[in-house]
């Protein structure tokens, strides 16, 4: 309806959208990704450096990304973003070469995904809810030893979670001020407690 040129390429792994936004990429194109929160990382991750410009249109369950910078969930709002939005710059973490925007986690959160992925009840982004619940019924508090700035941190709890935009989980705002652009992480520690 705008009068622009697309093609839409559907992927069949990560590996694959990772290889057609660098044809897209090479060949100056707007990269638009439409998909979850990983499919995004993954086409940042080889648009990093300002060697390409990425469309956000949220088609996954969680949409966490397209959430914290206000993209809506509505495809046909989102693509309007190509004459009324901004190009900004936005920071991207590279984890021992897998590139992500939004929160990296382990512990208790990855057991949460795991249970939300699996499960085929149509619950929308209910579904990470449901994942807590089921999660927290069987979850033991681990024994966690990491370094943050130099500084050791050791403690017994339920999660490690190191956060670019601050949420997950389908709208969960774990670090409601967390910056996308302000070149910095914030590392959550979830400590043990009652459930």
């Amino acid at each position: 309806a705008m009068g622009r040129s697309f093609r839409v390429e559907p992927t069949a792994s990560m590996e694959h959208a990772r290889e057609l936004a660098r044809t897209a990429r090479d060949a100056g194109e707007i990269v638009a990704a439409m998909g979850d929160d990983a499919i995004l990382g993954a086409v940042a991750g080889e648009l990093r450096d300002g060697r390409g410009l990425l469309l956000i249109l949220p088609g996954g369950r969680g949409n966490d990304f397209a959430r914290k910078l206000g993209i809506s969930s509505d495809p046909v709002e989102a693509c309007e973003l190509l004459e009324t939005g901004a190009e900004r710059r936005i920071d991207m973490v590279d984890a021992a070469g897998v590139a992500f925007l939004g929160i990296l986690s382990a512990g208790i959160d990855s057991d949460v995904n795991a249970i939300a992925n699996a499960t085929r009840l149509p619950l929308g982004t209910n579904v990470y809810a449901y994942g807590v619940l089921r999660a927290l019924s069987r979850w033991r508090p681990a024994s966690w030893e990491i370094e943050v700035d130099g500084t050791a941190h050791g403690f017994r709890g339920y999660s490690v979670a190191v956060s670019n935009s601050g949420v997950f989980g389908g709208g969960m705002w774990l670090v409601p001020d967390a910056s996308v652009q302000d070149g910095m992480l914030d590392v959550v520690l979830i400590a043990d407690q009652s459930r």
